[in-house]
């Protein structure tokens, strides 16, 4: 068997994104085949073996040269990668939508690379205070003179700061799906004047008419900034005065993106499948109680499980409470991090799912419930702080101490058959 060419220089694998590659050599060669599990073809009009990808771990570690690679194509997809990846690329601004469970009345600018804003004024807005408020991200991007390469840029960057972004501000954050959806919905009715409202199948979506999504700077706003909370208040779980109508922002938030952007490699993609998680957990806490809490726990796993330990049999328990001990708020106890992992593992292995995901039973107080609602905020507040915790101290300040400090509370319970001490008031009484 003759010796494969080898073409992993000159598509110089390993120095441009994979993603962006396969772009690249889609554009040039539309035809593609995989008939191993770690090999991609790519081939002519006539269906012949142009070149192929090898893959390692899903990363691109070769490429050879096919059958019906020529001269010709070699030129085109080296002109190709020089002109759209290599190029000295010019720096746009996309204008994303982002949606926070707060109004956002201001604005707040991350040196010359980011900034949040208000929506535009032609913007739809809900109704009610408890819905996702619309705002927009603009932010900077390395363009291409490849449309597709650009789009996948901005939209690769506002992805990843939709999950970093949902994690640092309180508010809940979230942006459309690329994956088109559609489900049962009312129509908006008015009670008093129709008996019933009007259900249609509808499409979930959201744009902003006659709006610019790519612009060659940062716009300048002149609307007030947005609230400033120091983080001790910002963070506190507990702290209800803090959770107004308006969006606000930790006063520590230049530094915690900054710690964000300044990751790198390995550390970077770990803490965005944290951040994955974490925001999955929020997305899909009401269809899912379990999956809730075992997303949380997900999240915290994604930073913990490294290193040979994990395929020990004990290893992953081990590094989790290890992990949490050490970047959870409130110096949580070991019973406590192993009853919220072992719920977990209770879940993924099958053996139960929480209380609101079992078929609906009486409305009233349950030990099953109390217990199950009270895992899940248990983990909430130590998932999330933990990961700001780790965020903030991964730059090599020995100063730096966390930023999140507030975790459970620690109230011991009232005797049973003590008074709630709530008054109870019934219709006509203090009439």
């Amino acid at each position: 068997m003759a010796k494969r060419r080898s073409l992993t220089s000159a598509l110089h694998v390993g120095e441009v994104d994979d993603d962006e590659l396969a772009t690249v050599l889609t554009s040039v060669l539309p035809r593609g085949a995989q008939f191993t599990g770690n090999e991609v073809e790519y081939r002519t009009a006539n269906d012949e073996v142009a070149l192929t990808l090898v893959y390692r771990e899903g990363r691109v570690v070769e490429a050879y040269a096919g059958t019906a690679f020529s001269s010709e194509l070699e030129r085109q997809i080296d002109s190709a990668i020089r002109h759209d990846l290599l190029g000295m690329a010019e720096q746009e601004v996309c204008r994303w939508t982002m949606f926070a469970g707060r109004r956002v009345e201001g604005v707040w600018r991350y040196r010359d690379q980011l900034q949040i804003v208000p929506a535009p004024s032609q913007a739809a807005r809900p109704n009610v205070e408890f819905a996702d408020h619309p705002f927009i991200v603009d932010f900077v991007f390395d363009a291409s003179p490849n449309g597709q390469i650009r789009n996948l840029r901005y939209s690769r960057k506002a992805y990843e700061l939709t999950l970093v972004l949902d994690l640092l501000l309180v508010s809940g954050i979230s942006t459309t799906s690329n994956r088109g959806q559609h489900r049962w919905v009312f129509l908006p009715w008015d009670p008093t004047e129709e008996p019933q409202p009007e259900v249609v199948w509808a499409q979930d979506g959201y744009f902003i008419p006659d709006f610019t999504y790519l612009v060659a700077s940062l716009p300048d706003e002149t609307v007030q900034p947005l609230a400033e909370v120091e983080s001790a208040r910002y963070y506190d779980p507990y702290d209800f005065d803090v959770r107004s109508d308006v969006l606000a922002v930790p006063t520590e938030l230049e530094g915690l993106l900054g710690c964000f952007f300044g990751l790198q490699g390995e550390n970077r993609e770990r803490f965005l499948r944290a951040c994955y998680w974490h925001h999955m957990a929020r997305t899909i806490w009401p269809q899912s109680q379990s999956l809730h809490l075992a997303s949380l726990v997900n999240a915290i796993e994604c930073m913990a499980s490294i290193g040979p330990e994990r395929d020990t049999p004990d290893g992953p328990t081990k590094l989790f409470i290890d992990f949490m001990r050490e970047y959870a708020p409130g110096a949580p106890s070991k019973k406590k991090i192993n009853r919220l992992y072992d719920t977990r593992s209770h879940i993924t292995h099958g053996e139960r799912l929480l209380h609101y995901d079992q078929p609906p039973s009486a409305a009233a107080l349950t030990q099953r419930s109390t217990a199950d609602r009270q895992a899940g905020d248990d983990a909430t507040v130590l998932c999330r702080g933990a990961l700001l915790n780790w965020l903030w101290t991964s730059q090599e300040d020995p100063r730096r101490e966390h930023i999140v400090t507030r975790g459970l509370r620690a109230e011991r319970p009232a005797k049973p058959g003590t008074k709630s001490g709530v008054v109870v008031v019934t219709p006509g009484e203090g009439s």
